[in-house]
Parts: C-alpha cells; structure tokens; sequence
C-alpha cells in the first residue's frame, strides 16, 4: 500500500507540472519528463471512491502485484481494450487460459519449495561444523540449492498472484505482432529468465518487476547522484532492516557496476563466431549463477553476523573479483554513461533492475 501511496504521489506531481509546462511552456522549456511518466501522470486529484477503489482492490490486496493507478483505472474503466471491444464490435479477451496456465505453473516451485527446502538450511553453513571441513565448491553448491528451493517460494506467490490479477481481467497488455493476447502488465516475475541469465542485470530484472517499476520510477529516475546505488539501498531498506538486506543490495550495485564493465571488455571478443558466442554464454551463465549464490546468500541469512561468517569462510572472494574488475577494466565513464540515459530525460531501463513492461 505504501508503494501504491507513494506511486500515485509522483504521479500526481508529474501531472501538474505536465499541467504548468503546457499552460507556460517558455518558463518550463528546460523542464523535461519521460515519454513514460508523460503516459503514467495522473493529472486530476483522484476521487476518495477511485483513491480506495485503487489501493484497497482485493485482487492485489494482500499479496500484489503492485500497479500503477493509470494502468488501473485504464481497467477499472475499459481504456485499457481496443476501441472495437469498447464498442462492441469484438469480443474482449479472455483471461481464462492464461489464468490458468500460471495457476498451473504455480504449483510445482511450492511443492519444490516444500520438500526439498528443509534440506537445505542456510544456517547450516554457519552452524555445522561438518560443512565447514566442505571444500569451497560444496559450499557455493549448497548456498545454490538452499537459494533456488527458497526462491521458489517467491515463484509460487508471485506467479499465483499473477494468475489471481488475470482472473479478474486485470493485466491485459495489448497484443503482440501475431495478434495473440498479452496477460503481462502485472506480471511480478519470469522464473525462466532468472535461473538462466547471463548477466546479474537479466536476474534483477526479472526478480520482482513491479517493485523494481516502482524503485525505478520513485528513485533511479529522481535521485540526483549514484542513482544506482541509492536504489539498491532503498530497495534493501524497503525489504526490511535487516543486515543481510543491506549487505546484499550493496554489494548487488557494486556486482552489477562490475558485470557491466565485463561484458564492455569481453563480450565483443567471443562474437566472431556461432560457437564462440555460445561459449560466452554459457561461460557468463555460470559465472552469473556462481555469483548470485554468493552475494544473494545474506538475503536468506539476514542476521549480520550469519552473513559475514558466511562470506568469511568463502574468503570474501567474490568481492575480490569484483573490486578488481572495477579497478582494472576499461569502461564507460561515469559521466559519459549519465549523459547517455539522461540524454532524452530519461534512463535507460534495466540498469538498476526491475524490467519494464
């Protein structure tokens, strides 16, 4: 509800000064807005029956997904279907077997979750002494397995919750270039995606899409200096105050700076051929999944103490690698890549995270 809140506040506030720039576009000529919070400003003070109406909707009430008020009251009034549905000249589009598809899908991360989790404890790399005598690569193994069957639970809510949306006919998204019916403007995650990206910007982008719309709207594209780093941390903040939150969103925005400053130093060597591009891939696949496991780890430890001990005994090795990366290899400037996202009055999307729609 506080995203919702907060959401509609930067709304509300791009509305009008849409309103001034229009009504005195010679004092607001330097004055600039994205094509994206052009389409999603609300420039009318919503009534309380629309206000309540959008944060209280019991489709998203207690579990999500986060949506925009634009893109709700575009449901809530038919604006979001083609003229021809709204006329009556074609029939809407029917949310009934994409529900169920994703109702179906739900199901097999939670029982994943359900009998494979309990084996996989994440105190169990601080507390036996069994696991601590493990070589290194048994310990990055089983930080894997604990992460994936606990991600798995995220799986299950995000995606059911999706499913929840669409069976009320909420998350309708257009068509694509075959004229088949999207169900994804509310869609919270892409499992797929995460478990075989190649590179910590697909993971994050992918990982809880509406909360990332909304860090990305409310802060990356607001916050004046490191808007990268500010939204880790306020994405860490958000989720709790946790040490292992904080440690973890940290060190992402620091992973990701790195990751991307890699792929600009190796990428263009490995595309010469078919079986070299491959070769990357899987190459950076790997070095994803290793990664993710171990700085995602004080995600599921929380305690800060779990966390460093933790890292301790993987001797802070992956930030080493990245330290080094930052230190060592070529890059876009800083400056050159801020001018780059803000040259049109907006940044680029995925840099910090959260995927677009």
């Amino acid at each position: 509800m506080v995203m919702k809140i907060t959401g509609l506040a930067f709304a509300l506030r791009d509305g009008r000064l849409l309103n001034r720039m229009e009504t005195n576009p010679e004092k607001f000529k330097d004055t600039k807005l994205s094509a994206e919070q052009r389409q999603q400003c609300v420039r009318n003070l919503p009534s309380l029956l629309e206000y309540s109406s959008f944060l209280l909707s019991f489709v998203a009430l207690f579990s999500g997904p986060l949506s925009s008020f634009t893109d709700y009251n575009d449901f809530i009034t038919g604006n979001n279907l083609p003229e021809k549905v709204r006329k009556g000249l074609e029939a809407a589009p029917s949310p009934t077997i994409p529900a169920l598809k994703k109702f179906t899908c739900s199901l097999f991360p939670l029982a994943l979750n359900i009998y494979f989790l309990p084996s996989f404890p994440i105190q169990n790399l601080v507390e036996k002494d069994l696991l601590n005598q493990l070589p290194l690569h048994s310990h990055f193994l089983y930080a894997w397995c604990s992460g994936f069957f606990s991600r798995c639970r995220y799986y299950f809510a995000f995606v059911l919750a999706d499913a929840t949306c669409n069976a009320a006919g909420f998350g309708f998204n257009g068509y694509d270039q075959q004229g088949k019916a999207m169900w994804n403007l509310v869609t919270h995650i892409y499992p797929f995606s995460i478990e075989f990206a190649t590179s910590p910007r697909t993971c994050i982008e992918n990982w809880n899409i509406q909360t990332g719309i909304w860090l990305r709207r409310v802060c990356y594209e607001r916050f004046p200096f490191y808007p990268r780093v500010a939204t880790f941390l306020l994405s860490g903040i958000w989720h709790g105050f946790y040490g292992g939150y904080t440690l973890a969103f940290f060190s992402m925005a620091l992973m990701t700076d790195a990751a991307r400053k890699a792929r600009h130093a190796f990428r263009g060597h490995f595309q010469s051929s078919k079986g070299l591009s491959v070769f990357y891939d899987v190459l950076t696949f790997f070095c994803t999944t290793v990664m993710m496991a171990y700085f995602m780890t004080p995600f599921l430890a929380l305690r800060t103490d779990y966390s460093l001990s933790i890292w301790t005994s993987w001797y802070f090795s992956g930030h080493i690698i990245v330290v080094i990366a930052l230190l060592v290899l070529p890059g876009k400037s800083g400056k050159r890549r801020l001018q780059k996202e803000s040259g049109n009055g907006e940044k680029s999307d995925g840099e910090l995270h959260p995927h677009s729609n």
